[in-house]
């Protein structure tokens, strides 16, 4: 647990430091782009978050337990994989531009900076789960620095020559960007990976390996992104841009920090689950109530001052036009709290071999999300009202995840003592 400890605080380092950069920037940033832009970028990475699943086939996951003849082979697979997914999201635009007007949407110029962005992000990750391999944690912490200080930079030179969304659009996909430069010549220089030409054989082997993936994780995964990238679209469609807008804020400034925390502990416990699952399969369901119960002592008494203090200090921070924000956020926080427990173990049912229990848990909560905002729409409540109800239930699904995902592992344990 100690080396545990310690990989969570390499990589900690250039996730605090990030955040902080970000800290300071955004309030700068909240002064020059108004609410409705914030909404349309968040709008825009909703779209984004969706086809980032569908980059590489999900085939990146294989990444962290290929074997080493036959990691190049799948390194190479993913990056080609994820360029042409991105070209055919580029295709697919360019079409719809000449048929019907892709601009003229509610993402406006925005929607061309989606396959570039997919481009950038999708590499991002193929790279991200290379250094989560090597478990080169100082490298990873070093570009998501690059990533908080690109991103900000470009926002606040963007939002003094003419801001609107499409300059926070731009200053995002540059971040990113950054980041897959750093990991990948960082990755280059230190293990000598180079993206070698594509055997077909080679990939056709590759992907029928992990044809799991690809069949029944890849659904599930995208079922799982439109559980929680719903939010944000039905805001800016049932509301407005501007009510999207806060959330926006508050999903980088507060849920951001939370996603970067135990998005930290996650690469650890992802690099360690996966040793586990192929060295001590029984060991794992120790790691993952360890790591839970801990990620809840540490999120309470945080969670509780949040609570009380976000309605007043969020406007004070980032200005008067974002009251509504601090009202967001204190409704978000139960969910903050369930998202920095759930997080670092998303992944356990997918890297320990239950993607069928990983598929239904995905689609229950996808028709829970839904069926709150259809309740929404068909009642026409407000936004806080919406948001309230929204989080309750995004909640009480992340226990659940929690309680299978121990039972399924609990089970294999059993099996592999009495073995």
């Amino acid at each position: 647990m100690t080396s545990f400890a310690t990989n969570i605080t390499r990589v900690l380092r250039g996730t605090v430091a990030a955040q902080l950069l970000l800290l300071v920037a955004m309030p700068v940033i909240t002064r020059l782009f108004s609410p409705a832009n914030f909404g349309a970028v968040q709008a825009l990475q909703s779209v984004l978050t969706f086809l980032l699943v569908c980059s590489a086939l999900r085939l990146e996951v294989a990444i962290l337990s290929e074997t080493e003849e036959e990691i190049d082979a799948l390194v190479a697979t993913c990056f080609w994989i994820c360029c042409a997914t991105s070209g055919i999201v580029a295709l697919s635009i360019a079409v719809w531009e000449l048929v019907a007007g892709a601009g003229d949407t509610s993402l406006g110029g925005l929607v061309y900076l989606v396959p570039f962005s997919m481009l950038f992000a999708g590499l991002g990750l193929i790279v991200s789960y290379l250094v989560l391999r090597s478990h080169l944690f100082d490298v990873g912490a070093g570009a998501k620095i690059a990533q908080a200080a690109s991103y900000s930079g470009a926002a606040i030179l963007f939002g003094l020559i003419s801001p609107a969304a499409i300059g926070l659009g731009f200053a995002d996909l540059f971040g990113k960007a950054i980041y897959w430069f750093v990991c990948f010549r960082n990755l280059a220089i230190g293990k000598g990976l180079k993206l070698s030409s594509l055997d077909w054989s080679r990939a056709k082997a590759v992907i029928g390996r992990h044809r799991q993936l690809v069949c029944v994780s890849l659904p599930g995964a995208l079922i799982n992104v439109l559980g929680s990238s719903y939010t944000p679209m039905m805001l800016l469609l049932l509301f407005s841009a501007s009510e999207a807008g806060h959330y926006a804020l508050i999903e980088r400034m507060i849920g951001g920090p939370v996603g970067m925390v135990s998005g930290a502990a996650s690469q650890v416990f992802m690099a360690d689950f996966s040793a586990m699952g192929r060295n001590n399969p029984g060991a794992q369901k120790t790691q993952f109530r360890s790591l839970v119960l801990n990620q809840l002592k540490l999120a309470v008494l945080p969670a509780v001052g949040f609570f009380f203090a976000a309605p007043a200090v969020i406007p004070w921070i980032f200005g008067s036009e974002w009251e509504l924000a601090g009202r967001y956020a204190q409704i978000m926080t139960p969910l903050f709290v369930a998202s920095f427990v759930v997080g670092p173990v998303n992944m356990a049912l997918t890297i320990a071999g239950f993607q069928s229990i990983q598929f239904v848990w995905d689609a229950g909560r996808l028709i829970a999300i839904a069926a709150v905002w259809w309740f929404v729409f068909d009642t026409k409540m407000n936004s806080t009202s919406a948001l309230s109800i929204y989080c309750a239930a995004a909640v009480v699904c992340f226990a659940v995840y929690l309680f299978v995902t121990d039972r399924a592992l609990a089970k294999r344990a059993f099996m592999e003592e009495s073995l």
